[in-house]
């Protein structure tokens, strides 16, 4: 009897959820041996960049891929994990293919995303090396992989799809988000350069950029789709960089913009918000995200869709000309854009981070909990990995990890900055991001953390 009690509670175990019954916000240690993957990055040629805006450029971008697997781009590579975090050996023959770029042409990436079937989309700009700083010109391109790694015919020319700027009123244009729907199409946000203008004082005659918004969907052979938008896209002039746009389970479009002053005691300008779109590319309203009266401008906002409609939005804010620091909210909104009163104190919470830590993106998961993912010092000289889990009333969760909080070093004395999170198809929580380090020629490693979500 005993032994048949066993063998059903080995049944039962095989049976549960990854990570069912496992301390929540604790490294999964089938990941990698203990959790963490270190890659390190390569030096891209060295070529001119262009920027037409102050939004960072991006190091790292990741998505998760059937069978929870992790895909990745860097340094002009695309580069595949299996669940294990072993490289995926077919893909490219040593898992990973780098991104075709023309010979001495810039590339600044915007995002990545694997659809159901297991192709990889990788989203950027590409200028060519005549481009200079003051007058760029540049175009919004999207490569398909197959799961091979090999480039996708079907898709674009020869597997790579290539938006110009004029459509949207401009000579330059830069993508700076990717999300896939449900059907797996590429809905992008980017902007087209406005006008230009030149600040005067420090630094001297610095160009600076008015920037037009823009959100445009891909059909699945990488042609824009002339049904999304009114004439193919959705446009609106004068907000500032746009940022990666998230997808409601209904269809709709959720993405934000964030406005600050680009010349030195320059005005704010138009507050930055949240614009919804319809599944058609239709506008329907704004969400109110604004600065408060203490603070200049919103320096970045990360956004997410809970099963219910809900958006949810972490706020960082730069510190005005009375200092006092970066600060941050999380907000969350009903379909209709108005706060949740069931959220934190009306619609918005404050949750306590250590000492020193930072936010810097979030997500949600299958039960409408928020998961925060930042850094935070760790010693004396050493940053790691932070995540901290809210749940679906805005309150944290203490058995979250030590007291709330789930922190991963990623190295002894090593600085790791976490850019982004997103959760596997086991609900597991992957952070991303990098880790300083001056040995290298790029100065940095490519850094992943997966976390277990835990059995409650």
């Amino acid at each position: 009897m005993k032994t048949i009690a066993t063998f059903a509670a080995l049944i039962a175990s095989l049976l549960l959820p990854a990570g069912a019954g496992a301390a929540a916000g604790s490294l999964d240690h089938s990941f990698s041996g203990d959790g963490r993957l270190r890659v390190q990055a390569t030096p891209g040629p060295r070529v001119d960049q262009f920027d037409v805006t102050g939004v960072s450029r991006i190091s790292v971008a990741s998505a998760a891929a059937p069978d929870d697997e992790l895909v990745v781009a860097s340094d002009r590579r695309v580069l595949r994990y299996r669940a294990d975090g072993r490289p995926r050996a077919y893909f490219g023959g040593n898992g990973q293919v780098v991104i075709p770029v023309a010979t001495e042409t810039s590339f600044q990436l915007a995002g990545i995303g694997a659809d159901s079937r297991g192709r990889v989309l990788v989203a950027g700009t590409t200028a060519a090396p005549t481009s200079g700083a003051t007058n760029p010109s540049s175009a919004a391109t999207v490569y398909r992989f197959l799961p091979s790694g090999a480039l996708d015919r079907s898709f674009g020319d020869g597997g790579l799809a290539t938006i110009a700027a004029s459509p949207f009123g401009g000579s330059s244009v830069r993508l700076t988000g990717l999300a896939l729907d449900s059907a797996g199409r590429a809905v992008l946000t980017g902007f087209s350069v406005a006008s230009t203008s030149v600040c005067g004082g420090y630094p001297p005659d610095r160009v600076v950029y008015r920037n037009r918004t823009f959100v445009l969907r891909l059909n699945g052979n990488g042609a824009p789709d002339h049904h999304f938008g009114t004439a193919g896209f959705y446009a609106e002039g004068e907000l500032e960089d746009p940022d990666l746009p998230a997808i409601f389970p209904s269809g709709r479009i959720v993405f934000a913009n964030r406005t600050g002053p680009r010349c030195p005691g320059e005005a704010t300008g138009t507050a930055p918000g949240l614009t919804a779109l319809s599944p058609g590319g239709l506008f329907e309203h704004r969400f109110p995200v604004g600065p408060d009266g203490s603070y200049e401008h919103v320096e970045s906002l990360s956004v997410a869709v809970d099963t219910r409609n809900r958006v949810v939005v972490l706020v960082l804010r730069a510190p005005g000309e009375g200092g006092g620091g970066r600060r941050f909210q999380v907000r969350r909104y009903l379909a209709d854009g108005t706060p949740d009163p069931g959220f934190g104190a009306a619609g918005t919470t404050r949750p306590q981070l250590p000492p020193g830590g930072a936010p810097a993106a979030l997500v949600t998961d299958g039960r409408n909990r928020v998961v925060l993912a930042g850094s935070t010092p760790r010693g004396q000289k050493a940053r790691a990995f932070l995540a901290l889990r809210l749940n679906a009333a805005g309150k944290v969760q203490r058995w979250f990890g030590d007291d709330g909080w789930a922190i991963a070093g990623v190295g002894r004395r090593a600085k790791a900055w976490t850019s982004e999170v997103h959760r596997d198809s086991s609900g597991r929580i992957v952070l991303g991001g990098i880790v300083e380090s001056r040995s290298l020629p790029t100065g940095y490693d490519l850094a992943f953390a997966r976390l277990l979500s835990g059995g409650r």
